[in-house]
């Protein structure tokens, strides 16, 4: 099967490094996508960091309120800082962005999941990428989701794509030798004993989302591969058909 339309989902840790932010990786991944663009993939991006960036414009040091309230307003403060950050490095390369906030009824309710999908194909049509995130500043429950690994899974289920990448700080699911399983074929109660939480505060996911995220995407027939989107050429060495990561296949 040709992959023709992908759903990207970048994660927080990406732009996270020692409790500080680092948009390098990000740049490169851009690099990536304007390249594997002009060869006529379709791509969505999913993208976490409003509230990396919004605990950067304050300073990581000071005080801030953990409650619900307190992460609503860092992904307000961050919300255009993340957009800027794209739009600066999407521009090297001449192609248009469009911001796209969701939350989970959005994908519910079929009225407005259908103008969703309008927006998102007539985006993608006019040659436009658009960046989806959750809209953190509203949502209350969503907010838990994790780090939008599930968001991504349900644009991908619902718009059909060929492809859903979680791209992480991690080389994918570790098996008990520590070494990477390349191939998972059934998601078992075995498999999710091998699940670590994550350590990084500011991040929201880890391999649990994403082991639910593919199990959403699997179950209509999408593969859903996880990878380490710190790696230099990773999109790249995807779309070449080299093995990395964990690829969970329907």
């Amino acid at each position: 099967m040709k992959t023709k339309r992908v759903v990207i989902k970048i994660g927080s840790s990406i732009i996270l490094k020692n409790n500080s932010v680092d948009l390098r990786p990000l740049e490169n991944i851009i690099k990536q996508i304007a390249s594997l663009k002009k060869k006529g993939l379709e791509i969505i991006l999913v993208s976490s960091g409003a509230i990396v960036l919004g605990r950067k414009k304050i300073s990581f040091q000071k005080k801030w309120p953990q409650n619900l309230a307190g992460k609503q307003a860092l992904a307000a403060l961050g919300q255009p800082e993340l957009m800027n950050a794209y739009k600066k490095y999407f521009e090297k390369y001449k192609i248009p962005i469009a911001q796209v906030l969701l939350i989970k009824d959005d994908l519910v309710s079929k009225e407005r999941y259908l103008n969703v999908k309008n927006t998102l194909f007539t985006l993608l049509k006019q040659g436009i990428i658009p960046i989806i995130n959750e809209n953190d500043t509203t949502a209350t429950e969503e907010i838990k989701f994790g780090d939008n690994d599930l968001l991504g899974a349900l644009i991908a289920k619902k718009i059909k794509t060929n492809l859903l990448i979680l791209l992480s700080n991690v080389d994918g699911l570790y098996d008990q030798k520590g070494e990477i399983i390349k191939t998972v074929k059934k998601i078992t109660p075995a498999l999710k004993k091998l699940i670590f939480p994550s350590k990084e505060e500011l991040t929201r996911g880890g391999m649990a989302s994403k082991i639910k995220a593919a199990k959403i995407t699997t179950q209509v027939g999408i593969p859903c591969l996880v990878a380490n989107g710190k790696r230099k050429n990773i999109l790249l060495e995807i779309f070449n058909h080299k093995k990395i990561g964990t690829l969970f296949i329907p």
